[in-house]
């Protein structure tokens, strides 16, 4: 369960997971309490601790400090071994994201955060998708990449920072291999299930048409 973040959302908006495999907030407008999603963000969350005993472990710390990325790996190995994650109206928290960056202030730091969550994010997809998936994904991530560098090419710093966290991570993902076999034999839900939830801007037809 995870609590409505403020002022970025409000009671009709989750985050979720994009076409692109990032994370983005997305209104749903339902009378339902809770808004089920297929990403649990970690500023604020319950999980009941025999589930955390069943997915073994909950963030990833070879991920490092400062890395984000962590609560999408959470998100994708509950969602694949049957759990569901859904975001509770009635609970709100005040989140200022990048406050520790402003505080910091430092632009290396910003740099650093947007790298390694690229890098992070791109290795939570190779551990929980078969290699077919995962390549899908792999491919969405560097055209969005390039949509980036065409639309916002004076934003050198967070358009380089992506490509070498790209890169970092197809460094490091031979490094996953044997957690990626192990996950596969316990997912019971299938790179369809999860596909099949993929959120989709209707304001941008060209992302169904990309993804098909």
């Amino acid at each position: 369960l995870v609590s409505i973040q403020l002022p970025s959302q409000h009671p009709d908006k989750i985050r979720d997971i994009s076409l692109f495999g990032d994370i983005k907030i997305y209104e749903v407008k339902t009378s339902k309490p809770i808004i089920r999603s297929l990403f649990a963000s970690g500023v604020c969350f319950l999980i009941k601790r025999n589930w955390l005993n069943k997915l073994n472990y909950l963030f990833d710390e070879s991920y490092g400090l400062l890395s984000f990325g962590e609560d999408l790996d959470l998100s994708l190995r509950t969602f694949f071994m049957g759990g569901d994650i859904g975001y509770v109206k009635s609970s709100k928290v005040y989140h200022y994201g990048g406050g520790s960056w402003k505080n910091l202030g430092i632009q290396k730091i910003k740099f650093k955060a947007l790298k390694n969550s690229m890098r992070n994010v791109t290795i939570s997809f190779f551990k929980a998708l078969t290699l077919k998936s995962f390549i899908k994904i792999y491919i969405l991530k560097i055209i969005y990449i390039l949509v980036r560098f065409l639309a916002k090419p004076t934003d050198v710093s967070n358009n380089l920072s992506m490509i070498i966290g790209l890169a970092e991570a197809t460094i490091k993902l031979p490094l996953y291999r044997k957690i990626r076999k192990s996950f596969k034999k316990i997912k019971i839900r299938s790179d369809l299930d999860f596909f099949l939830q993929f959120k989709f801007n209707p304001c941008r037809r060209i992302e169904r048409v990309i993804w098909k």
